[in-house]
């Protein structure tokens, strides 16, 4: 064999190795930088913008966040936070944006959660119907998505909101369905709770006898969960029912084992509860002394811890009992005090609603200017991205075609070279920069495509521009084989 056809056969063998190298390399390439594209994660700018008096340790959650669910998980610490303090109008705020990136990031467990705080915050600030159209959103997302525990958090939350609006029915409604759903997955406490709830409505709507066979059930509950607050709770409930069933001695043996156990937990306020209800119940019996005694203590720790709904209940006790027992100058005392605590509650309920009223409308006249800002700057940010989304598909379709000329003109010249002779190298040159144009088309006009097919996964996405590299891959190779089998027999003479 010539030496100068033995040379050709190794160059062929060598550059058509290397094209196929450097086809791998190039696909390689594109395919590990499809799968930094989909992984890789920025916070979006708007999580910069974070309400007023933000805590730094809170927005340091939100400046270090590494993916999406880290700068879920910052908004919905935050909208927490600030309803613990007592802030709703930030707890509002954030669980809004919380709201917004849950629903932009698909993740509707966050848009229920941010529901759930604005319900929590209306509830808080006395505006109960928007409080339950925001329960009701967090209800409606967590039965699509069949997470029971929060179902049924949330169904206890409505119970909770019609019990305080004296809607019972209702209330009982929900909490018999939440105390349904918190059987079957095991939470005993919430269950014992709920049912302890069920009680408090049974009693509210005189069916005496059932409720307290749902709180003697409970101080079951309680025991076994040891959960002393909660088991002084039921005992002392159990004593209420007694006494409105007028068995004065049934409920003075509930309420003093509610009292022996709030006095080993030292809990002041549930103490002076006990001491109160002693009272009164002694006072029906007519053991003044023993009345007298209880009542003075409660008064003593009402005064202590200012609460003076306590002291009115405390003041007007005593004036029975000084009454009853002919000391009338400090009956009429009690009977001064007792009125003037009345007045002072009165007034100051008076106070609370009206600055409940008017940070309720500040509240909402800023809402209202904030949405009617909110409306502007989302026009003009509408149409700065028309105008750029417009510019850029102009610009994007002259790149477009440009590729595809370049593409057309390479595809040409290789079906032009057989009109003249040319080596093996240019031939395969040609041939493989024909292939690695028509590759990066198709990768630039399918990448839309691919991401919507794969939503985005890298698994899929790999799988997919895995499959178009081995179509172009085997049409360059069918393309060199044809096109060798017609050009090199000339390119040989």
């Amino acid at each position: 064999m010539p030496k100068n056809k033995i040379i050709s056969i190794h160059t062929r063998i060598l550059t058509n190795a290397v094209g196929r190298f450097g086809l791998l390399i190039l696909i390689s390439s594109v395919f590990i930088i499809s799968i930094f594209k989909a992984t890789g994660f920025s916070v979006p700018p708007e999580h910069f913008n974070f309400p007023e008096n933000f805590p730094s340790d809170l927005k340091r959650m939100h400046t270090q966040a590494k993916s999406k669910i880290d700068v879920l998980d910052a908004w919905h610490t935050s909208s927490q936070y600030f309803l613990d303090e007592g802030d709703f109008q930030n707890a509002i705020k954030a669980s809004q944006i919380l709201e917004k990136y849950g629903k932009k990031y698909s993740e509707p467990r966050y848009v229920a959660g941010a529901f759930e705080v604005q319900g929590m915050a209306y509830d808080n600030m006395g505006q109960l119907a928007n409080a339950i159209d925001f329960h009701l959103k967090a209800l409606r997302i967590r039965e699509k998505l069949g997470r029971k525990k929060p179902i049924a958090l949330s169904l206890s939350q409505l119970g909770s909101i019609y019990y305080y609006m004296q809607s019972y029915s209702k209330a009982e409604g929900y909490w018999k369905k939440s105390l349904s759903i918190f059987k079957e997955i095991g939470e005993e406490f919430e269950a014992a709770e709920t049912e302890f709830n069920i009680g408090l409505i049974n009693r509210k709507a005189g069916k005496l006898q059932q409720a307290l066979k749902i709180h003697r059930a409970s101080v079951c509950s309680f025991s076994i969960l040891r959960d002393s607050t909660s088991l002084s709770r039921a005992y002392a409930a159990i004593g209420e029912n007694f006494r409105i069933l007028k068995q004065v001695d049934s409920a003075l043996f509930y309420q003093k084992i509610a009292l022996k156990i709030r006095l080993k937990l030292a809990r002041d306020p549930e103490i002076s509860n006990s001491y109160s209800d002693l009272c009164a119940l002694y006072l029906d019996r007519n053991e003044f002394e023993l009345a007298r005694q209880y009542g003075l203590k409660a008064k003593a720790l009402n005064l202590k811890l200012g609460v003076k709904e306590g002291l009115q209940a405390d003041y007007a006790n005593l004036s029975q009992v000084e009454e009853k027992t002919r000391n009338y100058e400090l009956a009429l005392g009690y009977l001064k005090n007792f009125n003037s605590i009345r007045d002072s509650i009165i007034n100051h309920e008076a106070q609370e609603e009206i600055a409940i009223q008017t940070a309720r409308f500040d509240f909402q006249k800023q809402q209202y200017k904030d949405s009617l800002s909110r409306s502007e700057n989302i026009k003009r940010e509408e149409l700065r991205k028309k105008v750029e989304l417009e510019e850029k598909q102009k610009q994007a379709n002259i790149q477009y075609s440009a590729i595809l000329i370049v593409t057309m003109v390479l595809l040409g010249s290789v079906f032009l070279v057989r009109k003249v002779s040319v080596s093996v190298f240019w031939l395969e040159g040609a041939i493989f920069f024909t292939a690695l144009f028509m590759f990066e088309f198709l990768y630039l006009i399918l990448d839309p495509w691919v991401e919507e097919i794969s939503d985005g996964i890298p698994v899929y996405k790999f799988g997919i521009n895995l499959l178009i590299g081995f179509a172009v891959f085997y049409g360059h190779s069918f393309l060199e084989r044809t096109m060798k089998k017609k050009l090199l027999p000339s390119s040989n003479e």
